[in-house]
C-alpha cells in the first residue's frame, strides 16, 4: 500500500475520532430527556467512532497526500461515517420504519444517515416526535458533514490536479496546510456562527431546542428539519434569519474565514456575483412560474440555489415546468468551497467562459491564436475537458437512474427532481423518498448522494481502485 494511501487512512482516522467526540452532545441531549433507548445507541455509535479512529491513526503515519490518496479519503469518509452512523436509526427501526422487513430498515437507516453526513436531508421519517435526541442527532450529523465538506474539499484543492486552474483561481495552488489544525479551524469558524445564528432564532421566537436544529441544518446547507411543519416557526423575523442562515452555508468558505481574520485561500467574486445574478433572475421567473405567493417562492429559490432544501410547500403538486425549473437551479448548486452541493457556479462560469472561446475559435481565421484565459490565467484544453467530463457524467448518472424510477412507475419530471436533490444534496422532494420507495430505488438515491457529494472524478477515482484490488 503506498503511503499516501496510508496517510489518508491516519487523517480519516482522525475525522473519526472527531465524530466520536461530537458524539457526546447527543448523548447529553439523550440524558437531558431520559431517553435510555437512544443514550446506549449513541454509546455503543460512540465507542465504534473512537476504536475506529484510534486503531488508523496508531496503525498509520500522516504524510502528504496526493490527488489518488485524496480521492480514496473523501469516498471513505462519507461511506465511513454513513455506515457507522446508522446505529442509531437501526435502534429505532421498528418505531421510525414500521412495517418494513430487516433489510428495508437497514436500506432506510443508511438512506437516512447518508443523507445526514452528506447534508442532503432526504428523509423517509415521517413521525418526528419520537425521540427529541434522535432529532437532534439528525441535525448535528448534517453540520458535521458541512464542516467535513469544508476540509474535504480543501484537501481536494492542495492537491490539485485535476483541479488546477480551480486551485489557482481559489488561490490554493502551492498552499501547504497543517490539515488537523486546518480541520480545527473550519470547526471554530462554523461553531461561532452556529452560536450567533441559534441566538437570532431564539430572539426571533423560535423555541431554542428547534433554532439550535435549524442552525445546525441550515448553515451546512443540510434540510433535517425538528418539525414536520417549516412554517410552524416562520414569523416576519424568523423568515429573513433561516434565508440569512441558508445564504452563509452557500457562501465561499474564503469569505468566512476572512471575517475572522484567517486567510484561506482568495475570494473570488466573479463566482459570487453570478450566484446572485442566478438567484436573482431565479426569483422574478418564480415569480410568473410558481403557484403561491411571492415570498414562499422566493424562500424556495435560495432553498434550492444554496441547496439547503428546507421546504414547506408541497412539490408534488407543482406542474412539470416547475420542477425541471428548480431541478435546474438544484443542479448548478451554490459557491465552490462551501458547504453546498450541486456542479457548483465556478464550473458553470469555466464551462461559459469555454463556450465563449470556443465560438470565436469558429469564426476567426484559423491563423489568430486565442489562448483560453479567467482571471489572467490561460487554461489548458484538459482541465477544460476534465470539467465538461465531470457535467456530462453527472447528468448522465441523473439520466440512467431517471429511466430506472420510470421503470417503476414514477414521472420522468418527479424522478429527475428527486435524484437531482440527491446529487446535489439539497433535500427538496415530491415525496417519492417517502417510505414505501422500493429499496433498489433507494440505493440509487444514496448512491447519487455520495456521488455528488465525494464529486464526481474523486468518487470515479475511488471506485476504479476498489475494482483493482478486487481483482488481486
Amino acid at each position: 500500500m503506498r503511503k499516501e494511501i496510508k496517510g489518508g487512512l491516519n487523517l480519516l482516522g482522525f475525522i473519526l475520532q472527531i465524530n466520536g467526540l461530537l458524539t457526546l452532545i447527543p448523548i447529553f441531549v439523550a440524558l437531558i430527556f431520559r431517553e435510555d433507548r437512544a443514550l446506549i445507541a449513541f454509546l455503543f455509535m460512540g465507542f465504534i467512532f473512537l476504536s475506529l479512529g484510534s486503531l488508523l491513526t496508531s496503525k498509520f503515519k500522516e504524510v502528504e497526500m496526493d490527488f489518488v490518496s485524496a480521492s480514496l479519503l473523501i469516498s471513505l469518509t462519507y461511506i465511513s461515517l454513513s455506515l457507522i452512523g446508522t446505529l442509531p436509526y437501526l435502534w429505532y427501526g421498528d418505531l421510525i420504519f414500521p412495517n418494513s422487513n430487516n433489510l428495508d430498515k437497514f436500506v432506510k437507516a443508511l438512506f437516512e444517515s447518508t443523507s445526514g453526513y452528506t447534508t442532503t436531508g432526504l428523509t423517509s421519517i415521517l413521525d418526528l416526535s419520537i425521540s427529541k435526541s434522535l432529532i437532534f442527532f439528525r441535525s448535528l450529523t448534517q453540520w458535521l458533514g458541512g464542516i467535513n465538506i469544508v476540509f474535504l474539499t480543501l484537501l481536494i484543492f492542495i492537491t490539485p490536479f485535476p483541479f488546477r486552474i480551480i486551485s489557482q483561481i481559489l488561490g490554493f495552488e502551492g498552499v501547504t496546510l497543517n490539515l488537523k489544525r486546518s480541520f480545527i479551524e473550519v470547526i471554530k469558524i462554523y461553531f461561532i456562527f452556529t452560536l450567533i445564528f441559534t441566538i437570532l432564532l431564539s430572539y426571533s421566537g423560535v423555541p431554542p431546542f428547534e433554532a439550535l436544529n435549524i442552525t445546525f441544518s441550515g448553515l451546512s446547507t443540510g434540510g433535517f428539519l425538528p418539525t414536520n411543519n417549516l412554517k410552524d416557526f416562520l414569523n416576519p423575523l424568523s423568515y429573513w434569519i433561516i434565508i440569512a442562515i441558508m445564504l452563509v452555508g452557500s457562501v465561499n468558505f474564503s469569505i468566512l474565514s476572512k471575517i475572522f481574520g484567517r486567510k484561506i485561500g482568495i475570494v473570488y467574486l466573479s463566482e459570487f456575483y453570478f450566484w446572485i445574478l442566478i438567484l436573482t433572475i431565479g426569483s422574478l421567473i418564480s415569480f410568473f412560474l410558481v403557484k403561491g405567493n411571492w415570498g414562499d417562492n422566493f424562500f424556495h429559490i435560495v432553498s434550492a440555489t444554496t441547496t439547503t432544501g428546507f421546504q414547506y410547500v408541497d412539490f408534488s403538486q407543482q406542474s412539470d415546468t416547475v420542477k425541471l425549473f428548480f431541478t435546474l437551479l438544484m443542479f448548478f448548486g451554490g459557491s465552490s468551497f462551501s458547504t453546498a452541493g450541486g456542479i457548483k457556479i465556478l464550473r458553470i462560469l469555466l464551462a461559459l467562459t469555454a463556450l465563449e472561446w470556443f465560438f470565436k475559435r469558429i469564426l476567426l481565421p484559423e491563423k489568430v491564436i486565442i489562448p483560453l484565459r479567467i482571471k489572467e490565467r490561460i487554461i489548458e484544453e484538459k482541465e477544460i475537458i476534465s470539467i465538461l467530463f465531470l457535467i456530462l457524467i453527472s447528468i448522465l448518472s441523473l439520466i440512467i437512474g431517471a429511466l430506472i424510477f420510470t421503470f417503476y412507475g414514477y414521472s420522468t419530471s418527479s424522478s429527475l427532481f428527486e435524484l437531482t436533490s440527491a446529487f446535489a444534496t439539497t433535500g427538496l422532494t415530491t415525496g417519492l423518498s417517502a417510505l414505501d420507495l422500493p429499496f433498489p430505488l433507494r440505493l440509487i438515491l444514496i448512491f447519487e448522494m455520495i456521488l455528488g457529494r465525494a464529486e464526481v472524478i474523486p468518487f470515479i477515482v475511488f471506485l476504479y481502485h476498489i475494482f483493482k484490488w478486487g481483482k488481486r
